[in-house]
């Protein structure tokens, strides 16, 4: 069912699907709407058609009250594999993601190592690895966009950032690489684990990462700093991310949903932060 009207639970504001962009609604709503009628719990989802009829649906993980003018009337079959098919999808909780980054990057050093020099040589083993969960029947989600689950989390496959083939396409990958550089721009920026230009691989900080991480991405130009710091005394800058692949016109990216999705040389967002500030207090970097 199209649903026209849905009430935003910041502001407790009833938004039209008409005056909504897709950009908009990652940015800013997504995950705050709801059914307006009193006392129905339903999410909402805005859908932009290619006809460009902008609607809202319902969210397949939620029921309409009994009575609710738009409570979904469907098929019991056809019902039930959409929810199975959406109870598949199992969001990645801040621990396993943590878990996940930390034990790529320990398995890249060890395989490094053996293969002759760490850092040298990419691990043969690393695309066909698979970060272990609890869900193993499940699929990795970002973005809020599956189910909350209790435990690990399900599978997450794992691939070297030059080997990322078309069928990663919308997947969520744990990717390794080397860092280049960095950009920040106002409202996004990248990690680019490539020189810039054709067939680029960048960590891409989105709109969606600066709506739901505007103080961490505030302090984005501490990690630009480590990075050029790194660079400087010419030592390898280790990436380890968790993001959904998208293919672009030049190159891919590695889209992240929140600032616990990447690691460099093993060391999380606030570990950086802690380095760079005592590395600062001994005076080595003004």
């Amino acid at each position: 069912m199209h649903i026209e009207e849905a009430l935003c639970k910041m502001n407790n504001r009833v938004i039209k699907a008409k005056d909504l962009s897709r950009g908009l609604y990652f940015s800013k709503y997504k995950g705050y709407l709801y059914c307006k009628e009193e006392e129905c719990t339903a999410k909402l989802n805005f859908v932009d058609g290619n006809n460009r009829v902008k609607f809202f649906r319902t969210n397949p993980s939620t029921n309409h009250k009994i009575g609710c003018p738009s409570e979904v009337n469907h098929d019991e079959n056809a019902g039930e594999t959409k929810k199975k098919s959406y109870e598949n999808r199992l969001n990645i909780n801040n621990k396993h993601m943590n878990d996940t980054l930390e034990r790529a990057f320990k398995k890249f050093i060890s395989g490094s190592a053996s293969n002759g020099g760490v850092f040298n040589k990419k691990p043969k083993y690393i695309n066909s690895i698979k970060i272990k969960g609890d869900n193993v029947g499940g699929n990795p989600e970002l973005f809020n966009d599956g189910l909350d689950i209790i435990g690990r989390g399900p599978n997450i496959s794992t691939r070297f950032f030059s080997n990322l083939e078309k069928n990663d396409e919308g997947q969520i990958r744990c990717v390794i690489g080397y860092v280049n550089s960095m950009q920040l721009m106002q409202r996004h920026g990248y990690i680019n684990l490539t020189p810039k230009g054709q067939n680029s691989v960048k960590v891409h900080f989105a709109e969606y990462f600066v709506v739901n991480n505007e103080s961490e991405f505030n302090n984005m130009k501490i990690i630009d700093e480590y990075i050029n710091l790194m660079n400087s005394i010419k030592e390898p800058i280790i990436c380890c991310c968790i993001g959904r692949i998208k293919y672009v016109k030049i190159g891919i990216n590695i889209l992240i949903d929140r600032y616990q999705g990447f690691a460099l040389n093993g060391m999380g967002f606030r570990r950086i932060l802690a380095y760079m500030n005592e590395y600062k207090e001994r005076g080595e970097l003004t």
